[in-house]
């Protein structure tokens, strides 16, 4: 069985380009190779004639393209798709119930399909997940399979029946808000219940979760600056034993004969943990100065425009320095630059969850700090170095990282 996840981010612009791409004018006789080649049967001019006049056959088969849309074709060409499951499709509930959905893409040839959609007024025409299967393969679904009326009417998960399995398809929050947790929760528990009815439970979507440092964009991997300056702390430390020894000890040998003077060497630091170390502190007097300030973006094409916010500080000479990219609010501006510890009343466990300890913070974020308030610039290289050290990785203190570390335990 093949089972396709796909995040579309909406599916109308997607199926515009199926339609495009895989009329059955142009893809009618690669449909048909495709399919003769996965049923080990070849196609006769006469057996295509007869299902191309039958009303009642839905479903493509091996000689049939007459009755097929785009978006079918498009499914038989690529592996002959058995089960796809689509996140962000963004099509409001609305829209189906008057059948005015693109491309009518609740009904095609050859699959049933099982909806999800936004219908609380914050998600309302965003997120939303669809399972297409093939027909007869689907013994029943549910929409509000968490069992929670706020996060199954944010349109992030459907769970299909397949008989000796349920397949879970879902559209997990981003970030690392509570709610995001809630869903999680919410997921495991109804995966839990269907587990113990005795069914096999595939889980696929978007997940939004990374468990490995390869998972992430290198430069959005996270450095623990208090980690750098412990280590400097320790590094002190141990030069200042090895002082003391020196004094105490010059010239003499131990028992093995070795030379007490070369003994208890530090390791070397990299040249940016000792940027990092050397300019922590005026990193964070001049981040007490930051703050949000409103701007206008425009759109080249429409001339729209549009209220945004960005996030500045005030350097030593008086000058500012803007930080980060346009946001839509003040709040998500200075985000990324306070690097006090987060933590949250996770309402699903009913305790205060740490979610990112204090000073951690992106590779990506941390090469800014340093060249636009103590001009230091890393080159690409050294930024890669960081990205790559053992001292970047996920946050590990993440509870969706914890989550999903778990689920694979």
């Amino acid at each position: 069985m093949l089972i396709v996840s796909w995040n579309v981010a909406g599916l109308k612009p997607a199926l515009q380009r199926i339609h495009e791409d895989y009329s059955l004018s142009s893809c009618a006789s690669s449909l048909t190779a495709a399919s003769n080649a996965a049923n080990g049967t070849k196609a006769t001019t006469s057996a295509t004639e007869n299902n191309a006049n039958s009303s009642t056959k839905k479903q493509i088969t091996t000689t049939s393209t007459a009755n097929a849309c785009p978006f079918t074709n498009y499914l038989q060409l690529h592996g002959n798709i058995d089960i796809l499951c689509l996140q962000e499709h963004k099509i409001p509930l609305s829209q189906l119930s008057s059948r005015a959905e693109p491309h009518r893409c609740s009904t095609i040839s050859g699959y049933e399909s099982f909806w999800s959609c936004a219908t609380d007024q914050k998600s309302r025409g965003f997120n939303g997940v669809v399972t297409y299967a093939k027909t007869g393969i689907v013994q029943s679904a549910d929409s509000s399979p968490l069992q929670d009326p706020e996060l199954d009417g944010q349109g992030r998960c459907i769970m299909t029946d397949h008989g000796t399995f349920v397949l879970f398809n879902v559209y997990v929050p981003n970030g690392i808000h509570p709610n995001k947790m809630k869903f999680l929760h919410a997921l495991q528990n109804s995966m839990r219940v269907q587990r113990e009815s005795g069914k096999h439970v595939v889980l696929v979507g978007d997940m939004n979760l990374k468990i490995d440092k390869r998972d992430i964009y290198w430069k959005h991997r996270v450095v623990n600056v208090e980690e750098i300056l412990l280590e400097q702390q320790q590094n002190q430390l141990k030069e200042g034993k090895q002082h003391c020894s020196k004094n105490a000890e010059s010239g003499k040998t131990d028992d093995n004969g070795d030379d007490n003077s070369k003994r208890a060497s530090t390791t070397p630091l990299s040249k940016w943990k000792t940027d990092v170390q050397n300019h922590w502190d005026k990193i964070t007097t001049v981040l007490e100065t930051i703050e949000a300030v409103p701007c206008q973006t425009t759109n080249p094409n429409t001339k729209q425009t549009f209220n945004r916010w960005r996030a500045r500080v005030k350097l030593a000479d008086g000058k500012y320095a803007i930080l980060g990219t346009y946001e839509e609010s003040a709040e998500d501006a200075l985000f990324h630059y306070t690097f006090c510890e987060l933590s949250y009343e996770d309402s699903s466990t009913n305790t205060r969850t740490i979610c990112r300890k204090k000073n951690v913070l992106s590779v990506e974020v941390l090469t800014e700090l340093m060249s636009k308030i103590v001009n230091v610039s890393w080159d690409p290289k050294m930024q890669r170095d960081v990205a790559n050290s053992d001292e970047a990785n996920l946050n590990p203190d993440s509870p969706p990282y914890m989550w999903m570390k778990a689920l694979l335990e």
